[in-house]
């Protein structure tokens, strides 16, 4: 858990210093941050570890569907950069490579 706020904390230091970068950029990623917090609370009141202990397989069950939530919340959050068409023109072009 520490590493991950750590490593929270260094992003947004470097994103701050780049000005090519905007807030809009940082919400979309935030369902990233928020379910990797969730998996890391998972992880640590499985079974093995944890002092919370959440029974096989409703655990699993658990991931499984507030994953499919993370899902959705990561396409709602998702939108075009200045950069989408050149992606694009790479991902068309690999295609034609791998025809």
């Amino acid at each position: 858990m520490l590493m991950t706020a750590i490593g929270i904390v260094v992003y947004i230091f470097y994103f701050s210093k780049d000005p090519n970068r905007s807030w809009r950029d940082v919400k979309s990623g935030l369902w990233l941050v928020v379910y990797f917090v969730f998996i890391l609370l998972m992880a640590n009141s499985g079974h093995l570890v944890g002092t919370i202990s959440i029974k096989t397989p409703w655990d699993d069950i658990i991931v499984a569907v507030v994953s499919i939530a993370f899902y959705y919340w990561a396409l709602d959050s998702g939108h075009h950069t200045e950069s989408m068409p050149e992606a694009h023109q790479v991902a068309e072009e690999a295609k034609s490579i791998n025809r």
